[in-house]
């Protein structure tokens, strides 16, 4: 009963290996979209599809590789035919028997290809290490490098056949129809978040809506030129600040919290002062506080993506906002600690 026993579970860990080996040995296909991939070299593929993207291929695709849109390194192996489209080839390993065709992409070789290589519409480069066995066909492109490395000689053409160019036309067509679609998107994504940032801050105008209107009390007249230096002394006495309490855990998180709402609170108070003077001396007519607010969030925001001085005004919208709100601390700070004014009493009449 015993050897019984033993034998089946010989046999049972057996079939368990054998079964977990035929699991390993089978190798699944790779297929990247809009991408960069590096596969190791410990990595062995079925097959490689490439679609917008690129592939630094270290390991070992067992048939073919295929690219569209992208480039595609070949520092391991591909044992079938590597097929490219609107992309760029780098051999620095090995390529199989069934070799390269390219349509609208340059070849560089610097390992082995034991095919033929094909170019339609792009340039090859063999280096001195190369080895290209099979014949080299180049239609409307050039041949750069060692041609003695090509065992069965490298032939140019200069014209293209009739049908060759139709799937890299089709390849160029969804490229160009995704980056659109990218570009779409990026641009509903900037929306978005600029109207996210704008409805922040309108809800912080909300909030502290009674902390504005005190403060155009304590400033009638607003000086810019004031803020924009409070704001400068401020950032640099914060950077000097910052040095001693990196030793500590609490101090410099509280100090870049207090300049995180310094700012907050500042270009609020900044927006408001904007979208004032836009709706009093543009459009010359009276507005709501929210109007006004919204209005001058909506100007600092757009005005923040131009493309050159975008970021310059980025940051002098930084030092306006921090200087505001440490001009608007300074104030008040000073207006508590002063008496309060006390208004003559007439002399009472006999």
């Amino acid at each position: 009963m015993s050897q019984s026993l033993s034998f089946l579970t010989a046999l049972s860990l057996l079939l368990g290996d054998v079964g977990f080996a035929a699991e390993a040995k089978s190798p699944k296909p790779l297929r990247v979209f809009l991408n960069h991939v590096t596969l190791d070299a410990d990595k062995v593929v079925s097959s490689l599809e490439v679609f917008c993207g690129s592939v630094r291929l270290r390991g070992v695709v067992e048939s073919k590789a295929e690219v569209k849109c992208g480039s595609l390194v070949v520092e391991g192996a591909v044992n079938g035919l590597v097929r490219a489209t609107c992309a760029q080839v780098d051999v620095r390993g090995g390529v199989g028997e069934r070799g390269i065709e390219v349509r609208f992409g340059d070849v560089n070789i610097e390992g082995t290809v034991r095919g033929p290589v094909i170019v339609t519409g792009g340039n090859v480069r063999v280096g001195r290490e190369a080895r290209v066995t099979g014949p080299v066909i180049i239609r409307g492109g050039t041949f750069r490098g060692d041609a003695s490395r090509v065992e069965h000689g490298v032939r140019v053409e200069h014209r293209f056949r009739v049908g060759e160019a139709e799937d890299a036309l089709i390849g160029w067509l969804v490229g160009l129809i995704l980056l659109a679609l990218g570009l779409v998107a990026f641009g509903w994504c900037v929306v978005v978040f600029e109207l996210a940032v704008v409805a922040f801050y309108a809800l912080l105008a909300f909030l502290f809506r009674g902390a504005l209107e005190r403060r155009r009390e304590l400033f009638p007249t607003e000086n810019l030129g004031l803020d924009l230096l409070a704001g400068l002394m401020v950032c640099a006495a914060g950077a000097l600040v910052s040095l001693p309490l990196c030793c500590t855990c609490v101090g410099l998180p509280l100090l870049v919290l207090g300049f995180v709402v310094a700012y907050w609170f500042g270009l609020v108070t900044l927006a408001y002062l904007v979208g004032n003077y836009i709706w009093r001396n543009l459009f010359k007519q009276p507005a709501g506080f929210f109007g006004i607010v919204v209005t001058g969030l909506l100007t600092i925001q757009l005005s923040r993506l131009l493309p050159v001085v975008g970021g310059m005004l980025g940051i002098l919208y930084w030092l306006a906002a921090v200087g505001i709100s440490a001009r608007w601390l300074f104030e008040s700070w000073r207006a508590r600690r002063s008496p309060p004014r006390v208004s003559p009493t007439p002399p009472r009449a006999f």
